[in-house]
């Protein structure tokens, strides 16, 4: 059965308010203390790549936590929304003369409570319903309202800076947080109670877990080397946008754009899952992503034409990214350990932007770029190598394995199909 509309936009509601504090966690909060407080760049560097490594490798272990004490599970997400709502707001109203102690514990507080909500809700689509088109739609519900808390998290800031100072405007955009947790999990809840009113059972051992991960070993890898592929120009767009495109005024009218053609984007692909199957329907979205996205090699200072047709054919394609791997993800779900496999996918995607930023920007380093300076030519093509063919490269890496993983699934159909006729022969001489 497709779970009916009010059931799905009951679920996917609490993805927006998490996706709205997402983004200044990685974005807004670093430059608020660099800019605002005078915490040393390079202080702020160390200890954000502390916490995130953190973050990283707590997500598996979040995941068993959840799957073990699955039966209290709406009551550890309330909680974990109270701790991030709490971080949060410690993060954007530090104490003064203690300012880089509240960063560190403000973000670490937020960001592990972000991290398990965010495990907990795609776990729970897992569990939800079976069928490819009931998986597609749930994760298309959580995706949207994502995509819509990031293009909200996106303009707050932004609006209520160009009237009112720095710290007032996260203090409002702290309320509506607030705010939108408050609405968000109630109606969460509703949905909890009538859908998976007995949480999860307790997982069994960590050998039965391995057991439970290892299905999903060919899309683990596949996913990984898309995320990786995703997360360099992600690290690397501002830099794009203002050293190569010298257009730094229209960045976030870019990223604007990208969004709201992913979320254009998310009826399509589920289409397209419906009528393809999720992987096929995946692949091409990875095709289109680097088709789309090759073309920003060529662009040069004042291409914002061009740029924006790129934001819009690799913000269609986003859609897909988004949605069908959970959606894979989903056909194998164990209960026990649900939580645990959707928490690998949150442990690649973090340990993605950190060897993103790893490998290009060292890269760029070598090369000469420096950020916002009068650069060479030679590191800007550098710059545009590492934006638009590296991230490529990888796509069409992550891309060939799942045409491989495809073709090995039909094949293991096709003989399965053909040892069931020839039983079926068989039996039928015997009689």
């Amino acid at each position: 059965m497709t779970p009916a509309r009010l059931p799905l936009l009951q679920y996917g509601f609490l993805a927006l308010p998490l996706a709205f504090a997402g983004m200044p966690l990685y974005l807004h909060a670093p430059d608020f203390y660099a800019a605002h407080h005078g915490v040393p760049l390079t202080l702020l560097g160390v200890m954000l790549l502390t916490i995130r490594f953190l973050d990283a490798f707590a997500d598996p272990l979040l995941g068993v936590i959840s799957d073990r004490l699955g039966k209290h599970r709406l009551s550890l997400m309330i909680g974990g929304a109270a701790l991030m709502a709490g971080g949060f707001w410690l993060l954007f109203h530090p104490l003064p003369g203690h300012e880089l102690a509240c960063f560190v514990l403000g973000m670490t507080l937020a960001t592990l409570a972000y991290s398990h909500l965010s495990i907990n809700l795609g776990a729970l689509g897992g569990l939800w319903d079976d069928g490819a088109q009931a998986r597609t739609r749930i994760a298309m519900a959580r995706e949207g309202f994502g995509l819509a808390g990031l293009m909200l998290a996106s303009a707050v800031p932004t609006l209520l800076m160009r009237v009112e100072t720095a710290e007032t405007a996260y203090h409002h955009f702290s309320l509506l947080l607030l705010a939108l947790l408050v609405l968000a999990l109630p109606v969460f809840a509703l949905w909890f109670r009538s859908v998976l009113p007995g949480g999860a059972q307790s997982a069994p051992s960590a050998g039965m877990l391995w057991e439970a991960l290892s299905p999903h070993k060919r899309l683990y890898v596949i996913y990984g080397i898309s995320v990786l592929a995703s997360a360099v120009p992600a690290v690397l767009v501002l830099s794009f946008i203002r050293d190569r495109l010298g257009a730094e005024a229209w960045g976030g009218a870019f990223l604007l754009l990208y969004f709201l053609c992913a979320i254009a984007g998310m009826p399509v692909w589920q289409k397209l899952a419906q009528r393809w199957g999720a992987r096929k329907a995946w692949l091409a979205g990875m095709l289109l992503s680097i088709c789309g996205f090759v073309f920003a090699y060529w662009l040069r200072a004042g291409d914002l034409a061009g740029y924006a047709v790129v934001c819009a054919v690799t913000g269609l394609a986003l859609g897909a990214e988004l949605a069908l791997p959970a959606a894979l993800l989903a056909e194998r779900t164990d209960m026990r350990h649900a939580t645990a496999q959707y928490a690998v996918f949150a442990f690649l995607s973090k340990l993605a932007l950190g060897l993103a930023a790893g490998l290009a920007l060292p890269l760029l380093e070598s090369q000469g770029f420096r950020p916002g300076a009068n650069n060479a030519a030679e590191a800007l093509q550098a710059l545009s190598i590492a934006y638009t063919l590296l991230p490529c490269a990888l796509k069409s890496a992550a891309a060939l394995l799942l045409w491989r993983w495809m073709k090995l699934s039909s094949e293991e159909s096709n003989h399965v199909h053909k040892t069931n006729h020839l039983f079926a022969r068989g039996g039928s001489h015997v009689v």
